[in-house]
C-alpha cells in the first residue's frame, strides 16, 4: 500500500463509540455502514457539485473507519480515519492516498480546479477532522444535557 497522500490528527473531547458513529453513517441514515456497502459521497467544488461512489473497505467499530472512492468507475482516493481512545476522549487520525492514474489525474486536475493536489489534500483532512470534531464535540454535550 502506498504512503498517504495527506494525514492530518485531532483530539476530540468525545468517545469513541460517538466519533465512530459519526465517520461511519456518511449518508445520515442513522445506522452505521459495514465493510462492503457503497454510499454517495458529494462535495461542490466551484460551481460544480461533484458527485463520487465510495465502498467501506473497512469497518471496525469505535476503531477504524475507511472508503474508497472512484470516479467514472476509477479508483480516485481512499480514505481512512483511525480512532484511538484517551483519558479525555479520542485522538482521530484521518489519511488520504491518491489513487487515481495519469489520465484521470489530469482530467479531475481540469475539472477540480485543484492544481496543487498535495496542498488541497492536505486542507480537506483538516477541514474533514475539524468538522468531525466539532460535531462529535456537540453530540456528546447534548447527550450529556439528558442525562
Amino acid at each position: 500500500m502506498t504512503e498517504p497522500t495527506a494525514v492530518g490528527s485531532i483530539h476530540v473531547s468525545a468517545r469513541p463509540r460517538t466519533v465512530y458513529g459519526l465517520i461511519s453513517d456518511p449518508a445520515g441514515r442513522g445506522r452505521p455502514l459495514a465493510a462492503g456497502e457503497r454510499f454517495r459521497a458529494a462535495r461542490r467544488v466551484r460551481l460544480l457539485a461533484r458527485r463520487r461512489t465510495a465502498t467501506v473497505i473497512q469497518a471496525v467499530p469505535d476503531r477504524c473507519f475507511a472508503f474508497r472512492v472512484t470516479a467514472l468507475g476509477r479508483p480516485v482516493s481512499t480514505w481512512r480515519y483511525d480512532i484511538v481512545p484517551t483519558a479525555y476522549g479520542c485522538r482521530v487520525t484521518g489519511s488520504t492516498r491518491d489513487r487515481r492514474g495519469p489520465l484521470l489525474r489530469v482530467l479531475l486536475r481540469i475539472g477540480a480546479g485543484a492544481l496543487d493536489r498535495a496542498a488541497r489534500n492536505h486542507r480537506d483532512v483538516e477541514w474533514a477532522l475539524a468538522a468531525l470534531k466539532a460535531a462529535a464535540e456537540e453530540l456528546e454535550r447534548r447527550s450529556a444535557g439528558r442525562e
